[in-house]
């Protein structure tokens, strides 16, 4: 428990904070910490007015699309470090809808996990090779999200399972779609009576889910081989298992990107599936797409789902290019 004069500064800190209308200038990492400290004891009823807590808390969300600004103690010194690996990425959020299957709210257009996706009149909808019809998992139409450096500022990018085998990413049981502007003005289809509702009884999503974005930035992870920090010589896993328990928890945590995202550094359950034919070196393939668990997200046993992409590919925009994985525990 906090002591009371503690209680007082964090108090005073916000209180301050808030008069000089900068909370830019305030010092991050104490900023955090007031407002953990006052959340977690229902602090803010008593303190401040219902425009002051709104104000503090778009604050603090700000605040959390950095994790810089929660960087643990005992990594502070590597700090300088640790920013030459920063990535920028999109921060994919998901609402679930309560809606049938095959009833879908949401625009054609719109990005989407499930649902009716956007299929141009003149391109065939995807089929496996048995010749189902797959099943749509994710739309992201790009003039929804805020620009990437290097991914699409126009368009759409679709990934289809097939109903059966999706957990076999071999070609032909997955497909990537793109679409670019000029295909989004063309005449789409609206009739897809042709989907039946029991196809989806295995599917790894179980709503339809709106799909809300946000920049913010990561440094990494233990698992993506891309990720080239060392600390006192050490990768960061060997750094973080020589520490105390609580130290160790605190680095894991800063350590981890086990979210749905576009860009940014990778996280896997396994191994990174990069490597150059078990040379121990791993290719320069992008991440355009990571979705994690989630409410009515699961993949397998906790599983984590990727769409990759060659540099080449990724340079010439050829997004259709994209390639499946997915592991799990």
């Amino acid at each position: 428990m906090v002591k009371n004069n503690d209680y007082e500064k964090y108090i005073s800190f916000l209180k301050k904070s808030l008069i000089d209308k900068d909370l830019n200038a305030t010092n991050s990492r104490y900023f955090i910490n007031s407002m953990n400290y006052l959340s977690s004891n229902h602090l803010f009823k008593n303190n401040f007015n219902n425009i002051e807590v709104k104000i503090l808390f778009n604050h603090l969300k700000e605040l959390k699309k950095d994790k810089i600004n929660f960087l643990p103690d005992i990594l502070l010194k590597y700090k300088s470090e640790i920013l030459k690996h920063k990535k920028e990425y999109i921060r994919i959020i998901p609402t679930p809808l309560k809606t049938e299957i095959l009833k879908d709210p949401l625009d054609f257009k719109q990005s989407k996990l499930l649902g009716i996706p956007f299929i141009p009149k003149e391109v065939k909808y995807p089929k496996d090779n048995s010749g189902n019809y797959m099943l749509h998992l994710i739309q992201l139409n790009f003039e929804e999200i805020p620009n990437l450096k290097g991914y699409p500022e126009k368009g759409i990018l679709q990934l289809y399972f097939s109903p059966d085998n999706w957990y076999n990413p071999i070609k032909g049981n997955y497909k990537v779609l793109f679409f670019d502007e000029d295909q989004l003005n063309q005449e789409h289809l609206t009739d897809f009576s042709f989907i039946n509702k029991l196809q989806y009884e295995y599917t790894p999503i179980y709503r339809i889910h709106k799909l809300d974005f946000e920049k913010a930035f990561d440094y990494g992870n233990f698992y993506d081989r891309q990720f080239g920090l060392k600390l006192d010589n050490k990768s960061p896993y060997s750094f973080v298992e020589e520490l105390n328990d609580k130290n160790k928890g605190d680095c894991q945590l800063f350590f981890s990107d086990n979210e749905h995202k576009i860009g940014g550094y990778s996280e896997f359950v396994q191994d990174d599936p990069r490597e150059i034919e078990n040379s121990g070196t791993y290719n320069s393939d992008k991440q355009l797409l990571q979705l994690n668990i989630d409410k009515y997200i699961v993949f397998g046993d906790n599983g984590i789902v990727h769409l990759f992409i060659t540099e080449n590919n990724f340079n010439n925009k050829d997004f259709g290019k994209a390639y499946f994985h997915w592991d799990c525990g």
